[in-house]
């Protein structure tokens, strides 16, 4: 009987050797052939589609979120102008010219701002200044996110055509923080389309009740884009007081105010 055991034992185990080592091998031959690799690329293939229909239902509830808002301002026709908003982009300038960089950048990007404006603003005349700002947070907001979407699905379909598993795996390694970028910005509109404050309030509030509470020796005067100062006296000193000109959904320019 103890024989017979150990025979058993000895085949069992010669036979987990033969398929281990006929899996190993069967493995190494997928590899030589580059199955292994167009394996792993349909494994993410899956996961970032799965991915990419999160940020699609993102730039998709932003859309149907910014239509209704501008409905509820009185736009006739809110499909178009975000069907406009939605596809507008700006290009970078040139980096490998360093010289000035940053006022060209700044330029680009006041040019972008000033065309959703300008947008809103032809659309939504009946409109409250408040509720215009607001209407371009969102539909900023909105074509962030739409650019998101066509950016992570362009570079699957592209790492796809290519055959690139490069492409793929960077792009897998990169989703997290996509996606929690994407959600950031879907969550804000939230609150933006409620009219509710975002992020630190308390400042802004403070700046308020200096500029109602000290004596007032100037101001308060528009210095920059939705920005305003105001001078004040405190324990006999001068006091400049700088904060966004409100109400809506701006921070003002308040670097360039100090300028």
């Amino acid at each position: 009987m103890v024989f017979q055991a150990t025979s058993s034992s000895s085949e069992i185990a010669t036979w987990i050797i033969a398929i281990s080592f006929l899996i190993s091998t069967i493995i190494s031959i997928l590899m030589l052939f580059g199955y292994a690799q167009q394996l792993q690329m349909r494994v993410w293939k899956r996961n970032i589609e799965s991915k990419l229909s999160v940020l699609e239902s993102y730039a998709r509830r932003s859309r149907e979120r910014t239509a209704k808002y501008l409905r509820d301002i009185g736009v006739e026709n809110p499909e178009e102008l975000i069907s406009i908003a939605s596809e507008y982009f700006t290009i970078s300038p040139v980096s490998i010219e360093p010289i000035d960089i940053i006022r060209r950048l700044e330029r680009i990007l006041r040019t972008g701002e000033e065309r959703i404006e300008e947008l809103v603003e032809r659309k939504a005349k009946k409109a409250s200044s408040a509720e215009k700002k607001i209407a371009v947070t969102l539909l900023s907001i909105m074509n962030v996110l739409n650019m998101i979407y066509k950016y992570v699905r362009h570079i699957l379909l592209w790492g796809l055509k290519t055959e690139n598993p490069l492409l793929l795996g960077q792009l897998m390694f990169q989703l997290p923080l996509i996606l929690r970028i994407a959600r950031s910005y879907y969550e804000a509109s939230k609150g933006i389309a409620d009219g509710r404050p975002i992020g630190d309030a308390a400042g802004p509030l403070f700046a308020y009740y200096l500029m109602n509470k000290l004596p007032r020796i100037e101001g308060p005067i528009e210095i920059a884009k939705d920005t305003i100062y105001s001078v004040h006296e405190l324990e006999g000193r001068k006091v400049v007081i700088v904060k966004a000109k409100g109400p809506g959904s701006t921070v003002g320019r308040p670097g360039e105010a100090v300028e």
